[in-house]
């Protein structure tokens, strides 16, 4: 995944897909690791999916199937205003750029 990072160079940036509304500032986002702030191509994020399907190319191990189960339901869980919704569901979510 040569093209996923949390600190895109100058070409990257280049690169960087513009949103309808204007473009975000391509910026360094380790500060961001632990919910998102992830910069990629199309390419690296199907490669990295590939691990959680199964295909005619690919079998899902039983340790995708173990960490795909869900832990805890959406009721379970505290809400924190404004890291509950990621944006309109017609777009990509705001936490993942485009490269």
């Amino acid at each position: 995944m040569k093209d996923t990072t949390f600190t895109p160079s100058p070409d990257q940036c280049q690169r960087l897909m513009i949103p309808e509304k204007g473009a975000s500032p391509c910026n360094n986002t380790l500060a961001a690791i632990g919910s998102g702030g992830v910069y990629s191509t199309p390419g690296d994020m199907m490669r990295w999916m590939q691990q959680f399907l199964s295909s005619d190319f690919y079998t899902r191990s039983q340790q995708a199937d173990r960490m795909q189960t869900l832990i805890y339901q959406r009721n379970q869980l505290t809400r924190v205003i404004g890291m509950d919704v990621p944006g309109p569901r017609r777009r990509a979510g705001a936490s993942a750029g485009c490269i």
